[in-house]
């Protein structure tokens, strides 16, 4: 029998990605489609988004805070 709990482990979908980052499901949705979060894998209406590239959007998406200045 297939279980998908165990074979989707390396994948995460838009509404979890959507909670995690606090955005909107559909604003997630438009960050694919726009090649931001690539690549995503899309099965009829569900999208999955391998955790590789979702910890390389957010590692370009981080801001870090500017090093103050030496006084």
């Amino acid at each position: 029998m297939f279980d998908d709990s165990a074979s989707l482990t390396g994948y995460a979908r838009i509404s979890e990605v959507a909670r995690k980052l606090g955005l909107s499901d559909q604003t997630v949705r438009n960050l694919i489609r726009r090649g931001e979060i690539a690549p995503a894998v899309r099965i009829g209406g569900l999208y999955l988004i391998p955790r590789p590239t979702l910890e390389s959007y957010l590692e370009r998406a981080t801001v870090s805070a500017p090093e103050r200045a030496a006084a």
